[in-house]
């Protein structure tokens, strides 16, 4: 009849909170270490309601979100910041439970002269980039 967190499902291994619950404690632990809360608010830079995408900048950092379900992106195109990045946390990296679909040691530079940047944007993952 009401709505609980339910804790111990994290440690079901037939589940994937146990995955989840690590990257969690891996994003936190890099935003602490980066002191990510004391930059200013995060600034949005891309939202598609359709495509299930957002794409966000805080303190020099790029946050790209698929909240799809059954839709990856293989060359997503967004406008960001001009420079040089790369991905230093990776939903989809197989030390969370992912399919390991991002290369890690790709350097993804901005383009053009509106300054966008491609992305491999697997179903369900979140990604966090730096400049390189």
């Amino acid at each position: 009849q009401h709505c609980r967190r339910q804790w111990s499902l994290v440690d079901d291994p037939s589940l994937r909170y146990t995955d989840l619950a690590g990257f969690d404690r891996a994003m936190v632990g890099w935003a602490r270490e980066r002191d990510l809360p004391a930059s200013p608010p995060a600034r949005l830079l891309h939202l598609h309601n359709e495509e299930k995408v957002l794409i966000a900048e805080r303190g020099n950092c790029l946050l790209a979100l698929n909240f799809s379900p059954d839709q990856s992106y293989p060359d997503y195109h967004f406008p960001a910041p001009e420079g040089r990045y790369r991905v230093v946390l990776d939903s989809d990296a197989t030390e969370f439970g992912g399919h390991g679909r991002i290369d890690p040691g790709v350097v993804h530079h901005t383009a053009g002269k509106a300054s966008e940047l491609s992305l491999y944007l697997p179903s369900r993952t979140a990604l966090i980039l730096v400049p390189a």
